[in-house]
């Protein structure tokens, strides 16, 4: 029994030894998922940066799977490990390997998988300078993703590393850090219509955009905009019956919109200081011109109440 299970491990030590590298490319690859599913980000990282090397071994410095193995490292340094600096790097490297390709006839899902190519590395060279706070820089790369997204619709390309809900969303905050506030309105509607349409109404990742929407509503000075536009997905996560866990977080994000709303109503919210705690009781949600959504539906009043009384304990 010791013997066979000896040869068995020999066997495959030779196995990994005498690969090719076509073989050990493709083993990486599926580590490489695994681990993303996992969510185990510096494994996944380690797994890329051998497809990187493998690629470059197996299809050398002129091909456009080398730059689509930077540009998916360089994706993961981003969305994995938030580390905008070594991201913009591998993009970079990515860009400049498409770019520099030696020019030669190539099959439409070629193409395709090229231009799906080219939409992860702009949207990662978008979303690190939105990390880095450079937001002119950020919108242009975005924008470039968009373009080539809106060309591939309507084509049998698959296997996007982006969605269109995170490209929506990631050009309406590159929209708001540059003050344009019409437009990045514009982007999260389109960035809500994405994720209705793949995930349904009750989609948990609606919760951000909702608020990102509350949000740039608050700059504009729109309080009340602000929480009707929470007050309607909480209205129909109700009315569709979903988690208690969801309700109660729109419900938190919907309080802590109230209390900014009624420090400003009443004066108390000076420039540049944070204003005291204030106690938030059903009698002031009575009295206080908040919108008949809450007062006309009890189960709504009592979830924003509940908050209430735990952000009071809190304190």
């Amino acid at each position: 029994m010791e013997e066979t299970n000896s040869n068995i491990e020999e066997n495959e030590i030779k196995t990994k030894l005498f690969a090719t590298p076509v073989a050990k490319l493709m083993e990486a690859q599926k580590r490489a998922e695994k681990f993303a599913e996992e969510k185990e980000a510096h494994n996944t990282c380690k797994e890329l940066v051998k497809c990187v090397a493998l690629t470059r071994i197996i299809y050398g410095n002129g091909h456009w799977r080398l730059a689509q193995a930077f540009a998916n490292l360089a994706h993961s340094y981003l969305m994995l490990q938030g580390l905008p600096v070594q991201a913009k790097k591998h993009a970079n490297s990515a860009k400049y390997s498409i770019f520099m390709r030696k020019s030669s006839p190539l099959a439409s899902t070629e193409e395709r998988e090229i231009q799906s190519t080219l939409v992860t590395i702009y949207y990662t060279l978008g979303v690190a300078n939105l990390m880095q706070k450079n937001g002119k820089e950020s919108y242009c790369n975005l924008q470039k993703a968009e373009r080539i997204m809106e060309e591939l619709q309507g084509t049998e390309t698959t296997g996007f590393r982006v969605s269109e809900r995170d490209l929506m969303a990631a050009l309406g905050r590159a929209s708001l850090q540059n003050n344009k506030l019409e437009l990045a309105a514009r982007y999260f509607e389109k960035a809500i219509e994405a994720t209705i349409s793949s995930g349904g109404e009750t989609a948990p990742e609606l919760i951000s955009l909702y608020q990102e929407m509350a949000e740039m509503e608050q700059i504009k000075k729109n309080h009340e905009k602000a929480i009707r536009c929470l007050l309607q997905r909480l209205l129909k996560n109700i009315s569709l019956r979903a988690s208690q866990s969801t309700k109660r977080h729109l419900a938190w994000i919907i309080f802590r919109q109230l209390m900014l709303w009624k420090t400003t109503v009443n004066g108390l919210h000076e420039q540049g200081k944070e204003s005291k705690p204030i106690a938030f009781s059903k009698s002031h949600l009575n009295r206080s011109k908040i919108p008949a959504e809450i007062l006309m539906n009890r189960q709504l009043r009592d979830c924003i109440l509940w908050d209430a009384s735990v952000w009071q304990r809190r304190k």
